[in-house]
């Protein structure tokens, strides 16, 4: 998802869900529980470019993912941060496909 003119907005993706999904209430209970924290304004603003989505989808192993091997310490909760993935071999789709499968 991005900020931009082209594609559905948020809103409308989770609106197709509601109706392709109608009997399957954990699934929606969960989309619920998620979007009930976000803002309509901000579920209309985001929009998913199907064409951006497909020509810049990238699929990496996670254990190949830098990351902290240290356990968090006690009083520490909610700590993100980011990754760089340059020079992690990506996953072809076709790979991932095959495992998914």
């Amino acid at each position: 998802l991005q900020k931009n003119d082209r594609g559905l907005s948020l809103k409308d993706l989770i609106d197709s869900i509601r109706a392709t999904f109608t009997d399957n209430f954990a699934l929606l209970l969960h989309i619920e529980q998620i979007v009930s924290q976000v803002d309509d304004e901000q579920l209309s603003f985001c929009r998913y470019d199907e064409t951006f989505a497909e020509n810049n989808i990238r699929f990496f192993d996670a254990a190949s993912i830098p990351r902290f091997r240290e356990k968090t310490p006690e009083g520490v909760f909610n700590a993100e941060y980011d990754c760089c993935l340059e020079g992690i071999q990506m996953v072809s789709q076709s790979d991932m496909f095959k495992w998914l499968i």
